[in-house]
């Protein structure tokens, strides 16, 4: 049987010239299993070889290549050979796109993408540098974590682990990384190398790093949290919660740690595992947030409520009851906004002052929010969503002084990760639909 090919497609479809990554993706069949002797995309007619991501011969297996483009409207097509046939998409005649302009603002829409990257599973987690100059990624079935430079959508390297990623982060310069996976192993790694730095057997899941990427921070699978320095894999101390660990979080130098269970809230400091405080909540808490110098947290839970809370108290500041569970929350630097998401598909921005929202906005109907990130000074909140209805994933981006968003991009899935540079600049996001992305603020 001769090869096909099919569902070819580049992703963005515009974007400025020399600074946009451009993904070309095929996917090629062989029911002999036959491997190919190329597979090439076709750029204005000139032939560039494409890489294999994932998938096997017989089902489907996918191929990409990626570069930046002149300024110009391009064309592409697509031509595969076993040995024996050749098959070409489309058959004849070219795709148009993309359009590559050679300066100036993204224009509004779906233009702020700067690139993509498929990888070969589900995008559980994404984290980004304070300038956004790089951009961690943990993905599913492929068992893989990622290293990315804001300037291209080629990994700068990846590690396989022996599980599904779940969690990853980076420090505030981007030099060091640090991923967990199913496994129930913790990796650290340097910016330089795809080779753990260490790893150590956690049963955790979820891993939170410092900015200075002095101490990291995990728990979850079990009812454990533990405290690392970058320095050794033997944690600094181990603490047992009363429940599963559904949360974490660090303060910018590692000096106090947030996390959450199946009922309860805790703020610990680096140097002892005898918590600071803990609260009860009665419901399980989805997520905490930590202000840069630890002064303020919040939390959200499945009571459907938001908590500040500061440092000296475990009595709560605040609370205010959304529309449902409380999957997600954020804090700016300095504890003065903190930003919430529900799995009504609402956005709330709050003021550290105030339990009433300064806004909230719905997604659409039957949304849910699964992540939600604000930049240091609170200015800008990105969130990562899926609409029920129609059935895809939203990535959105605010400004604090409004609920409309400034620009929305619609992806083929659920959107379970997202993350923002500290001025705001950069949005990072990954998801259901097995991509990575990077998006510009500039509408």
């Amino acid at each position: 049987m001769p090869p096909t090919l099919t569902s070819g497609s580049v992703s963005p479809s515009s974007g400025l010239a020399g600074t946009t990554s451009f993904t070309y993706e095929v996917t090629y069949t062989d029911l002999d299993n036959d491997a190919p002797i190329y597979v090439k995309v076709y750029i204005d007619g000139t032939p560039h070889s494409m890489s294999k991501v994932s998938g096997n011969y017989m089902s489907g297996a996918l191929y990409h290549y990626t570069t930046t483009l002149s300024a110009g409207s391009h064309t592409y097509y697509f031509e595969a050979s076993d040995g024996t046939a050749v098959d070409r998409l489309p058959t004849s005649g070219s795709y148009p796109g993309p359009t590559v302009t050679s300066e100036g603002v993204p224009p509004p829409g779906e233009n702020q993408l700067l690139w993509s990257y498929t990888t070969g599973g589900e995008v559980h987690s994404v984290s980004i540098s304070s300038d956004g100059s790089y951009i961690a990624a943990g993905s599913g079935q492929d068992k893989r974590i990622y290293l990315f430079s804001r300037t291209s959508g080629t990994p700068l390297w990846s590690y396989q682990a022996g599980l599904w990623v779940q969690s990853v982060s980076i420090s505030s310069d981007g030099s060091y990384i640090a991923a967990e996976s199913t496994d129930s192993k913790i990796y650290l790694f340097s910016r330089t190398s795809n080779t753990p730095l260490w790893s150590s057997m956690t049963l955790a899941y979820l891993v939170a790093i410092s900015s200075n990427g002095s101490y990291i921070a995990a728990g979850g699978l079990v009812k454990g949290l533990y405290l690392f320095s970058k320095d050794d894999n033997t944690p600094l101390w181990r603490y047992t919660t009363d429940g599963v660990v559904n949360s974490i979080a660090i303060s910018s130098d590692g000096s106090y740690v947030a996390a959450g269970d199946t009922g309860k809230i805790y703020l610990f400091s680096k140097d002892d595992n005898t918590p600071l405080w803990s609260y009860t909540t009665d419901s399980v808490v989805y997520s905490v947030a930590i202000s840069s110098d630890g002064s303020y947290m919040a939390a959200g839970d499945g009571n459907r409520k938001v908590y500040l809370f500061s440092r000296t108290s475990s009595i709560p500041l605040w609370s205010y009851t959304t529309d449902g569970l409380v999957n997600s929350v954020a804090t700016s630097s300095d504890g003065s906004y903190v930003a919430a998401g529900d799995s009504n598909g609402k956005i709330y921005l709050f003021s550290k002052d105030d339990n009433t929202p300064l806004w909230s906005y719905t997604t659409g109907q039957y949304g849910f929010i699964y992540s939600i990130a604000i930049s240091s000074d609170g200015s800008y909140i990105a969130a990562g969503a899926y609409i029920l209805v129609p059935g895809n994933g939203k990535v959105c981006l605010f400004s604090r002084s409004s609920s409309t968003p400034l620009w929305s991009y619609t992806t083929g899935g659920r959107v379970y990760s997202i993350a923002i540079s500290s001025d705001g600049s950069y949005i990072a996001a990954g998801g259901e639909d097995r991509r990575v992305y990077l998006f510009s603020r500039a509408s």
